[in-house]
């Protein structure tokens, strides 16, 4: 019983000493992008496309190497990413073209 009563006296103390400090929340960036290969970008290797910006990100943060799309056309995944369902759930099956009666 000795064992409990200072488990929570030492949460009680924990959790006060946090209260009034900011809580500093994570920055996520999130490039999106149509038909990109893997060497397309500086900060995987590219010796012809300079991407300065993009690679100082990278330097900066965490760089990921390995993403699936929820569907090759490019309207259906940007529904998914945007919603975080399936498409065929969004009910977007096709490309919307500009100047489409349907749109993202």
């Amino acid at each position: 019983m000795r064992n409990f009563q200072n488990t929570v006296i030492a949460c009680v103390f924990l959790f006060a000493s946090t209260i009034g400090q900011a809580v500093k929340k994570p920055n996520f960036i999130v490039i999106f992008t149509d038909d990109q290969g893997y060497q397309d970008l500086g900060c995987f290797g590219s010796p012809k496309i300079k991407t300065p910006e993009i690679d100082k990100m990278a330097r900066e943060g965490a760089r990921f190497s390995s993403f699936y799309s929820a569907n090759a056309i490019c309207s259906a995944s940007r529904a998914a990413l945007l919603t975080g369902r399936y498409p065929s759930r969004n009910g977007v099956f096709h490309v919307y073209y500009p100047g489409a009666k349907k749109g993202l």
